[in-house]
């Protein structure tokens, strides 16, 4: 009998071999039989390498297959949670025109405030949702925001320049500010406006970042498009104004 190579059959071949060393008084030179036991040890340490290295591949492969497992991509793990039915969170195009609102920012850092101008007539509620996959249904509600005031007095008149067809709505007073959680999953987020007694209903959205993070992907938001093919005011970069 021959000492195998191959490491499925080397314990059983080499321990036939010195049984029959021990039972027939060395049928093989003492040399040989000698020289198969450090092989014997040799590749039972491989073996338990191999098996040590095949139960970090599975054990990392079983933390992938869990994505809010210690340590997991924090969007990954958001994105698998319930999410809400766009009947809720969704509006019909750029929503109701009788409320409407930006943010005093297009971003907001975690663990920094971020605020809203909105005008409308009516009194309205504001909720925060983050969009992503969950489960297909596209956003997540994360939070309630209390308007300042209730109704929302009148904002004062945009600055508009016919020139330039500028319209900016910067004169606005603050209605509502939400201090963004520590905690806060990056993304993009909107801010669902409605009116209470009609039930009309706008978006604000905004980006909340986490300067903090280590990517290897980084997605950027389309900020211009937003203000080229937005119509309020009466124009945009395409339509609706002479020049």
């Amino acid at each position: 009998m021959i000492l195998s190579r191959n490491s499925r059959y080397t314990l059983w071949t080499a321990t036939c071999l010195v049984t029959a060393v021990a039972l027939t008084g060395g049928f093989l030179n003492p040399p040989s039989a000698a020289a198969a036991i450090p092989t014997i040890a040799t590749s039972t340490t491989a073996r338990t390498a191999s098996a040590t290295a095949a139960t970090a591949a599975t054990a990392q492969i079983a933390a992938a297959d869990i994505p809010c497992a210690p340590g997991a991509n924090a969007v990954v793990c958001e994105n698998t949670q319930p999410g809400v039915d766009p009947s809720v969170w969704d509006i019909d195009g750029a929503g109701d025109p009788s409320i409407q609102g930006f943010s005093t920012d297009i971003s907001a850092n975690v663990g920094s405030p971020i605020s809203f101008k909105i005008d409308t007539p009516a009194n309205y509620t504001i909720e925060i949702y983050r969009t992503g996959w969950y489960n297909g249904l596209g956003a997540r509600k994360i939070a309630d925001v209390m308007p300042l005031r209730q109704p929302q007095p009148a904002q004062p008149q945009c600055i508009t320049d016919s020139a330039t067809e500028v319209f900016d709505c910067g004169t606005w007073s603050v209605s509502a500010t939400w201090n963004v959680p520590a905690t806060a999953v990056s993304g993009v987020y909107v801010a669902r406006l409605s009116r209470t007694d009609t039930g009309g209903a706008s978006h604000i959205t905004f980006i909340v970042r986490n300067d903090a993070s280590q990517s290897d992907v980084v997605f950027q938001t389309s900020d211009p498009s937003w203000q080229a093919y937005k119509l309020y005011g009466g124009s945009d970069f395409y339509q609706g104004a002479g020049n």
